[in-house]
């Protein structure tokens, strides 16, 4: 899993969604936002990792299913690429 240097890791969130984790998530997420669960093209051909401790949503990383606040940290790396609209 993927890991953040440590001054700039989330150590006091309770809730941290990663949109777009691939086969690498981040180590400590809570939920994962993944819109090709079973296609595995978009990860290089790679099986979706997902944590034992996580949540799984499909969606749309343009259309968030989440009310304002719902999460205290969020990572989106290497996902806008993927983004058919990306103004959205």
């Amino acid at each position: 899993m993927k890991r953040l240097p440590w001054w700039k890791r989330p150590y006091f969130s309770r809730r941290v969604l990663e949109i777009g984790p691939g086969h690498n998530p981040f180590a400590g997420v809570t939920h994962l936002l993944e819109r090709n669960v079973a296609d595995g093209r978009e990860r290089g051909g790679n099986a979706l990792i997902i944590p034992n401790a996580a949540k799984l949503i499909v969606g749309e990383a343009t259309v968030l299913p989440f009310v304002e606040r719902s999460f205290d940290f969020v990572y989106a790396s290497h996902v806008l690429e993927h983004v058919e609209e990306p103004d959205r």
